[in-house]
């Protein structure tokens, strides 16, 4: 009996030797195949695809010519990936080696063997069952197993799926979409792309995910079906690809916001609310700003990255409702009998308290039943979860966006594939490249516009090689827009390639001389590359435009040049005004240190270290090398002293006591004729255990 990871590999590099033209090896994989493969029809072909092969190579090698036999060499290689893509499936079946084989079996076992005719008596039964989401869960598996359709049982296919309500039509979407990133098949694809023309966002959100995975996963095979890249072109669909892209790279993401969540956020509100779970429940304490903060960034979480409720979701996965795969892609409906007992009171009254949990929010379909699992085995959730009506209807939500909903499908593929029991059988396609457009058939939805959204979204989530690349096929089409070369600046930016980035930079600012965004960008550069006297002269130009928000960074560049004197006009007018108070102060004291005005120095220090909890640690170090230098060894001892717990706290990672500041700066001390044995000798007095 094979292995299903042999099986898996032998299927792959048949395919792989087709699809590069290496059809001889492909058929030696095929014909491996046919070994563990009981089933005489598919055996037949197989010989009669080697046989077709052998005759057009010995007509060709005795001299005999055949304009069509690139077209016969396509024909067999489609046939060939039909016919692995078949026999893998039988042998799965036959062998029963994964849920795969086990779903298709169990079906055969109950209704009989032929997909297409079972499927018409599951419709039937389901018209003459009020409560038919059993019936639902098995056309379901039926559809995820099935075999290819012919084009009339697509059609057919078509009219009784969008004769159903729209919670059915999405749960039927994804077992044509987990059938078609199993299998390459056109009809199914065909079936896929007319259901991505609904009105309804939800069934087009499902439809359009379902269509672009498959797109994905076959991408090669896709080029012996040409057809199939040309059948998504409606305006709406191709808007919409973005959203897919844009959620692919959040749930790749996600595991970063989890982290910040978890070891950031809920902490912090713990440390607010205590155990007060009525207060913390109903999200008040607005009036604690602190509190507000937090909760305003745990709601920016939950919409770009943060997997809500990832960790209960693991012990929701434990439960049998999740032994079915149906289940893993089932709309959230209140009225299944799963969740009847916990959505709906004794009395038969739907709960408005779980209604708004459900609705409001960012979760994810099998995260809702996830809730619902939790609530039924822990009363005290349920307590937790009665809510005020007042808030409720505050907070519910009247229409979801495009976003959120591509959001969910999304949620819902990341725990399915990185969660199930079964994630072994299937290739993760959040394992792949984040890059969809990577795949020319994809990048053919974006428009020249949307394409720069994209990069711009990529940009933004640290991802940069692959807009460069983009944006240089963009130019090369379109010509050098001030956008584009912006964005390529922005993303060399990024990899730390400055120069580069100059490059772009300095010809988008050919196109617009008053953007603020690309000569702000130059300045970063120049200050990256620490040309600062090419810094100062864009801070400058900036100033022009806006003086209130570069004056700081153009006062840096003149400490970074040793224009100490040019820098404190600054920030002594920033003190004036009462504009960045503490670091104006902070640059006064460390400037008049520089240029030797020792008092104002040390005055300015002083107004730092009674900040209390903003004072720094660098405050008092360099609070004490403005007394060493003034000659006061006594006050620069005790404030030494004073900066080393502050910074070890900070640093716990550092041994060296916290006297490597201090060593850090001891050029900083010689420029003021301190001599390097003084140094030495406040050293061991600050490091010294007995009191010196």
């Amino acid at each position: 009996m094979i292995n299903l990871k042999v099986l898996g590999h032998m299927v792959e590099e048949g395919k792989k030797a087709l699809l590069d033209y290496r059809i001889s090896e492909g058929l030696e994989f095929l014909t491996a195949l046919m070994i563990e493969c009981d089933n005489r029809q598919l055996y037949h072909q197989a010989n009669q695809l080697c046989d077709d092969y052998a005759n057009m190579m010995r007509f060709i090698a005795r001299g005999g010519v055949d304009p069509q036999h690139n077209k016969i060499q396509d024909n067999i290689i489609r046939t060939g990936l039909r016919t692995i893509d078949a026999a893998h499936r039988s042998i799965r079946i036959y062998q029963n080696l994964d849920k795969y084989g086990t779903t298709y079996n169990m079906m055969v076992q109950v209704h009989g063997r032929d997909a297409y005719i079972i499927l018409q008596k599951l419709w039937n039964k389901m018209k003459d069952s009020p409560m038919h989401y059993d019936v639902e869960d098995q056309i379901f598996n039926c559809l995820w197993t099935s075999e290819s359709f012919t084009p009339a049982q697509t059609a057919e296919m078509y009219e009784f799926i969008t004769a159903q309500h729209t919670l059915i039509q999405q749960h039927w979407i994804s077992a044509l979409a987990l059938s078609l990133w199993e299998y390459m098949d056109t009809e199914k694809m065909t079936l896929m792309s007319m259901l991505t023309a609904s009105d309804d966002p939800y069934i087009r959100a499902r439809a359009l995910t379902g269509y672009a995975l498959a797109m994905m996963r076959h991408k090669e095979e896709l080029r012996f079906f040409p057809s199939q890249g040309q059948t998504l072109l409606n305006k709406r669909a191709g808007k919409e690809m973005i959203l897919i892209q844009k959620n692919l790279i959040l749930s790749i993401r996600s595991e970063k916001a989890n982290e910040k969540m978890e070891k950031d956020l809920l902490p912090n509100v713990m440390k607010i609310f205590g155990n007060d779970y009525e207060r913390l429940k109903l999200g008040l304490g607005k009036e604690d700003k602190k509190a507000q903060k937090l909760f305003k960034e745990i709601h920016k979480l939950n919409t770009t990255g943060y997997d809500l409720s990832y960790r209960n979701f693991i012990f929701a996965s434990r439960n049998k409702f999740y032994e079915q795969l149906s289940h893993w892609f089932a709309p959230f409906d209140d009225k299944r009998p799963e969740t009847l007992s916990v959505m709906y009171d004794k009395k038969g009254e739907q709960r408005e308290d779980l209604k708004f949990l459900m609705t409001a929010g960012n979760h994810c379909e099998t995260d809702k039943y996830a809730i619902c699992f939790l609530l039924q085995s822990n009363m005290e959730s349920i307590k937790m979860m009665k809510m005020d009506p007042e808030i409720v209807n505050a907070y519910m939500k009247k229409e979801p966006s495009p976003e959120e909903i591509y959001r969910n499908i999304m949620q819902c593929l990341y725990r399915f594939f990185y969660l199930s029991p079964w994630k072994a059988n299937f290739t993760n396609p959040f394992e792949m490249t984040p890059y969809m457009p990577d795949y020319e058939n994809l990048r053919d939805f974006f428009s020249d516009e949307q394409m720069l959204e994209l990069c711009k979204f990529l940009a933004e989530h640290e991802y940069f090689n692959r807009p460069l690349i983009y944006l240089d096929e963009f130019i090369h089409k379109n010509g050098a827009s001030e956008e584009a070369l912006t964005l390529m600046g922005k993303c060399h930016i990024g990899q730390g390639n400055y120069n580069k980035a100059l490059e772009q930079l300095t010809k988008a600012e050919i196109l617009n001389e008053r953007s603020v965004e690309i000569l702000s960008n130059i300045a970063l550069c120049y200050k990256a590359i620490e040309r600062y006297r090419n810094q100062e002269e864009y801070l400058t130009k900036l100033m022009e435009i806006d003086q209130e928000t570069y004056r700081t960074e153009l006062a840096l560049c003149f400490m970074n040049q040793g224009k100490y004197e040019d820098a404190l006009k600054i920030f002594y007018q920033m003190e004036y005004e009462g504009k960045h108070v503490n670091m104006s102060m902070r640059s006064i004291a460390w400037c008049s240190l520089k240029l030797n005005k020792l008092e104002t120095a040390d005055r300015y220090y002083r107004k730092l270290m009674e900040l209390g909890e903003k004072t720094r640690w660098e405050d008092y170090l360099n609070a004490g090398h403005t007394a060493f230098i003034a000659g006061n060894w006594n006050l620069a001892k005790e404030r030494y002293k004073t900066y080393i717990p502050i910074y070890q706290k900070e640093h716990p990672d550092d041994h060296t006591s916290g006297i490597a500041p201090y060593d850090a700066d001891k050029d900083e001390l010689m420029n003021h004729e301190i001599s390097i044995a003084d140094i030495n000798l406040m050293r061991d007095i600050v490091l010294s255990k007995n009191e010196v």
